[in-house]
């Protein structure tokens, strides 16, 4: 029997060698194992992609983040799914969504070592600014969104100037 990190490190291996079917049934397993975690349906839906099924991948992420609505990692690569497919709208909201989860819990790890020395200070706040670097990406990708809906829509952007 596997445990569940057994079951995720294998499919990662399969995935590195560009074993897609045996990834598969690793994140799979992992995913029945604990249905309540998010992780084998973002690599589930990471192969998924790889193989050609963008609408499954959606399908895998769009659970994940019914799972864990405030997972920032998760709200992400679904932004970026539909803006592979040319879905803006989703797109758009997940990336907004993604960039207030990033954005509140930087101010608050960031306050948090302010008030209380931890001995860990720099490392924290250096993920805190690799964070901010991916929301800066997020909001970049959120205003290349908006002008490809406003050439494919110039009366939205009329109405915005309005």
């Amino acid at each position: 029997m596997h445990t569940y990190d057994d079951l995720l490190e294998t499919g990662n291996r399969f995935v590195e060698l560009d074993q897609l079917g045996e990834a598969l049934q690793s994140f799979r397993q992992a995913a029945e194992l604990r249905p309540e975690e998010t992780e084998p349906l973002v690599q589930l839906a990471f192969v998924f992609k790889q193989l050609g099924d963008a609408s499954g991948a959606i399908g895998l992420l769009q659970k994940a983040a019914d799972l864990r609505p405030e997972n920032a990692y998760v709200l992400l690569n679904l932004a970026i799914a539909h803006y592979e497919e040319a879905r803006w709208d989703d797109a758009e909201r997940h990336l907004q969504a993604s960039v207030q989860i990033i954005e509140r819990g930087t101010a608050e790890l960031r306050r948090n070592v302010a008030e209380h020395a931890h001995e860990n200070s720099e490392e924290i706040l250096s993920q805190c600014d690799q964070l901010d670097q991916t929301a800066t990406e997020a909001r970049a990708l959120m205003a290349e969104i908006e002008c490809r809906d406003s050439e494919l829509h110039p009366d939205h952007a009329v109405g915005l100037l309005e």
